[in-house]
C-alpha cells in the first residue's frame, strides 16, 4: 500500500483516482483467499472484480484489482486504468525489490519467482502507460524495507536492482530489432526512463539507417 501511494504522487494520479488506489490497495489480494480462486488460479484478479462489485465497491476499485496481474507475459495487454497501472506496477516492483534485499535474484536460467517476467512487466507499463523512470521508485519501495526492520545494504540492493531492471530493458531493445551496439551507446548515457530510453534508441537506429549524414554527426 504504501509503495503505491508513492506511485501514486509519482504518476500524477488525482484525488480521486488515489483514494480508488488506496482502497484497490487494501484489498487487493483477497480473491485468492476463495475456494473458486484456490481451484482455478487463471481466475485470480477476475473473480477479484467481480467479488469486489459485488461486496458494493466502485468499479475503478474493481478494475484495478483485476488489472494489477497485468501483463502476464512479456508481450501481454497492460493495464488499461491508470490506478490498475500503478497498482499493477507496485505489486511487480514490490516482489523484486522483496526479493533482491533477501538475496534471493535470478540466477543463471532459475528464477523461480518469475523476476525477470514482472521487470519487463515493470518497464512496460511505465513506457507505455505512465511515462516515469524506475529508479527513484526502487529507492522507495527498499526505504519502505528497511523501515519494517529487513536489514540490507540499501545502496548495493538499491544498485542490483536497478541493473537488473536495466539489463531487461537492454534485452527488450534488442529484442525489437535494435542493433547491439545501438543499445549499448544509449545504455552508456544518462537516461534510464524507459519511454525516452526507447524513443532514443528507435531514433539513433533510424538516423543510422536513413540519415547518414545525421548519424555522422551524431
Amino acid at each position: 500500500g504504501k509503495i503505491a501511494a508513492l506511485l501514486a504522487q509519482e504518476a500524477g494520479l488525482d484525488a480521486d483516482e488515489t483514494a480508488d488506489l488506496a482502497r484497490a490497495a487494501a484489498i487487493y489480494k483477497f480473491d485468492l483467499l476463495t475456494g473458486m480462486v484456490g481451484e482455478f488460479d487463471e481466475l485470480q484478479g477476475i473473480m477479484g472484480e467481480k467479488y469486489a462489485l459485488l461486496a458494493g465497491e466502485n468499479a475503478a476499485v474493481a478494475a484495478a484489482i483485476r488489472e494489477h496481474y497485468m501483463p502476464t507475459s512479456a508481450d501481454g495487454e497492460l493495464p488499461d486504468t491508470k490506478v490498475g497501472a500503478v497498482l499493477a506496477l507496485a505489486d511487480k516492483l514490490d516482489t523484486i525489490v522483496g526479493m533482491f534485499a533477501i538475496d534471493e535474484p535470478p540466477t543463471g536460467s532459475k528464477d523461480p519467482f518469475a523476476l525477470r517476467r514482472s521487470a519487463i512487466g515493470v518497464l512496460n507499463i511505465l513506457r507505455e502507460r505512465l511515462g516515469c523512470g524506475y529508479e527513484a521508485l526502487v529507492r522507495a519501495a527498499l526505504k519502505l524495507y528497511a523501515e519494517q526492520g529487513l536489514s540490507f545494504d540499501e545502496d548495493a540492493v538499491a544498485c542490483a536492482v536497478c541493473s537488473f531492471i536495466h539489463g531487461r530493458m537492454e534485452q527488450m531493445a534488442r529484442d525489437e530489432g535494435l542493433s547491439a551496439d545501438t543499445v549499448a551507446s544509449v545504455s552508456a548515457g544518462s537516461i534510464t526512463v524507459p519511454t525516452d530510453f526507447f524513443c532514443l534508441a528507435h531514433a539513433l537506429e533510424d538516423a543510422r539507417a536513413n540519415d547518414a549524414e545525421t548519424f555522422d554527426n551524431l
